[in-house]
């Protein structure tokens, strides 16, 4: 999901930055939650949040086999939002790992008002009966006063600015026990608008957990999803109910792809 701001929120944006770093959370705001280790059984002890960036796929892939669990993700483009936003958005949602992708994308150029004042003065002067002024010895008597008044007028003023945008793109994922879970991470494909609701697909295997049963079974990357616990699975239909809850699974048979 990409979202983009318009003008006049940048130029609100950038001004809301320079005081206070990050105004609004965009990892939060943007947060989509991917329902990974939803089971707080199978959660290992929470420790602190660790932050990497994105390397290669093979990387990601490897970090899932060591038993990390994607629960959410955001997505959006913005001015620069500090990775703190997303260690904080992390420990929310009980995420220990973000792997972060933050690029430049483009400087965007907008005006903004600012109202500078100027200021006009007006001399008076003027004959007055009253006294002004009193010395020892003489009478209070009238004269010739004088004065000056300012009047402050506020002037619009265009200013062209530039506010830098990025990408910013995160993964959240937590530790699970690979004990706990049959442990494979299946790679199931995008629907598309005109799929049927029993349209066949073909799901592969995207990655086996060390230490768990998938891997005791010899489940690889790569292979071809065939049955869960007897049961074919042909459609997406078939595969809900082990996507909804891992712990359903006892055993699955796949074939390498051809």
């Amino acid at each position: 999901m990409k979202t983009v701001f318009n003008v006049r929120m940048f130029a609100f944006l950038g001004l809301s930055l320079a005081g206070t770093g990050c105004f609004t959370n965009s990892y939060e705001r943007f947060y989509v939650d991917c329902g990974g280790a939803r089971g707080v059984a199978q959660a290992v002890e929470r420790q602190s949040v660790a932050i990497r960036t994105v390397t290669t796929e093979e990387d990601v892939l490897d970090l899932i086999e060591d038993g990390y669990v994607q629960v959410g993700s955001s997505s959006f483009q913005s001015p620069y939002c500090p990775m703190s936003c997303a260690v904080d958005v992390a420990a929310k949602h009980g995420a220990s790992l973000v792997l972060l992708d933050v690029r430049f994308k483009e400087s965007r150029e907008y005006t903004s008002v600012m109202y500078l004042p100027s200021y006009s003065h007006t001399y008076h002067s003027f004959f007055t009966s009253a006294p002004v002024h009193w010395r020892r010895g003489h009478a209070p008597r009238g004269g010739l006063c004088s004065g000056v008044s300012t009047t402050t007028t506020m002037t619009p003023v265009a200013v062209q600015k530039s506010l830098d945008i990025y990408d910013h793109d995160a993964m959240f994922f937590r530790k699970i026990d690979a004990e706990k879970v049959y442990g494979v991470s299946w790679l199931v494909p995008k629907r598309l608008p005109t799929e049927e609701a029993d349209s066949p697909i073909t799901v592969r295997v995207l990655a086996v957990l060390r230490g768990s049963q998938a891997e005791r079974d010899g489940i690889k990357r790569g292979q071809v999803l065939k049955a869960i616990n007897g049961t074919p699975i042909r459609t997406r239909r078939d595969l809900a109910p082990f996507l909804d809850d891992e712990s359903l699974i006892r055993k699955v048979e796949v074939e390498d792809a051809r």
